[in-house]
Formats: C-alpha cells, sequence, structure tokens
C-alpha cells in the first residue's frame, strides 16, 4: 500500500472544540468525547493574528464531560502563540489515558486578543 493516503474522512475522528473564534482572555473549551477513538491523538490550532501579547493552548483530560480535568504531560502543550509565529496552523501530538479531553487557551502576555479554532484528531478505533 505504499503511496496510498490513508480515508481521512472514514479512518480518522475530527472534534472541534473550539469554533473560529476572536478571543481576549483566558478560554477553556468544552469536553469532548474521544470514546469512538483509538492511540494518539493530535491538536490542530489555526490561529490568527496576534497583535501583541501571547497565548499557550494546553490539552486537559477527565473521565467524565463534567469531571475534574487534569493537564497532560508537556507533548500536550503548545509553544506560545505569539507576533512572530501566529497566522498559521500550528499541530502537537499527545497521548491520552481517559475518555473526555480539552483545550485551556491561556493568555501568557496581555493581549488585545485573536481568532483562534482548535480542533483534535484521531484515528477511528477499529471494529472487530
Amino acid at each position: 500500500m505504499s503511496g496510498q493516503w490513508p480515508d481521512l474522512r472514514n479512518d480518522f475522528v475530527h472534534k472541534q472544540v473550539q469554533k473560529p473564534l476572536a478571543i481576549t482572555a483566558t478560554t477553556t473549551t468544552a469536553g469532548v468525547d474521544m470514546v469512538d477513538t483509538d492511540g494518539p491523538a493530535c491538536m490542530a490550532v489555526s490561529a490568527g493574528v496576534v497583535t501583541d501579547g501571547g497565548y499557550t493552548i494546553t490539552v486537559e483530560e477527565s473521565e467524565t464531560s463534567g469531571g475534574t480535568y487534569t493537564a497532560l504531560a508537556l507533548n500536550a502543550v503548545m509553544p506560545e502563540l505569539i507576533t512572530t509565529n501566529d497566522d498559521q496552523i500550528h499541530l502537537r501530538t499527545f497521548v491520552r489515558s481517559k475518555r473526555f479531553v480539552r483545550a485551556v487557551i491561556t493568555e501568557s502576555t496581555a493581549s488585545v486578543g485573536m481568532v483562534i479554532a482548535i480542533t483534535f484528531i484521531a484515528r477511528r478505533k477499529s471494529t472487530p
């Protein structure tokens, strides 16, 4: 199967946790259920222009949607989004051990805001 692309629509699950939205302060997304996924996941961040300041993005996980969320390891932390790396798509792979995940967008340096969208992507759990 060398040279063939995977079926991105059917082999992977895409969960948008942050629709494109202008944010001006620390924002926590709703948790999404990853029960239908397997293995590592990827956080795709589409960052708009950062005019000043900066933002960091972390992934948190929980056993239940309304439960207590805890931050994942450092591999689930996006480098700070600032004026020199804004207006592009950033990808970060992470490994979760719990069913629900969410993103936390933290204003790390005072800013007037930015537009951002975040999607989690993971391989669909195979059925026997």
